[in-house]
């Protein structure tokens, strides 16, 4: 779930409220070599107040517009470069791909994944990259920038066999125009 809100002018705010979900399938297609498709679907609601001496009424003007889509797929191959050893952490590598299913966004790129485990938790570092081969940023509907880099960090903690507690914290940069 998102919100965000903008005062465009002193008498005009918009305001953007986005709710979305993935299904993700992997299929593994040899030992340490995984498929992985996404498919996000996004539902947002944008909302624009304009004041009333703006509109000429006796009360606010207010327009919502929303809208539902499915989002563009990716498609990933996934494979372990190293398995932890003593003081080596397990390597993961991928590439990635934007299928232009929803919006139009089509990008290509790849990453690592380092994981080390200190029983009963997993410590994870990672860093993406994707180039954006069509993008829009006129459309609010593409989300790629030319170049698109992220990292994650975090840890997942094994509570017993059947329970475990992950936090994750992630980051991105984009160099887009507004």
């Amino acid at each position: 779930y998102g919100r965000s809100e903008q005062m465009l002018f002193p008498v005009v705010r918009s305001e953007e409220k986005a709710v979305g979900v993935s299904g993700t399938l992997r299929y593994g297609l040899v030992d340490d070599l995984q498929l992985t498709v996404r498919v996000p679907a996004i539902w947002r609601r944008n909302t624009t107040f304009a004041d009333a001496t703006v509109s000429g009424t006796n009360s606010p003007r207010i327009t919502t517009t929303p809208e539902g889509i499915a989002d563009d797929a990716s498609i990933s191959l996934l494979g372990v470069a190293w398995r932890e050893a003593v003081g080596r952490p397990t390597v993961v590598w991928s590439l990635d791909s934007v299928v232009p299913t929803g919006g139009g966004d089509r990008g290509v790129g790849g990453g690592l994944v380092l994981s080390k485990s200190y029983d009963p938790a997993v410590l994870f570092a990672g860093l993406t990259y994707l180039y954006g081969l069509h993008i829009n940023p006129a459309d609010s509907r593409w989300s790629l920038a030319r170049q698109n880099y992220g990292f994650q960090v975090g840890y997942t903690y094994a509570v017993n066999d059947t329970l475990a507690l992950s936090t994750a914290f992630l980051g991105s940069y984009r160099n887009s125009r507004s």
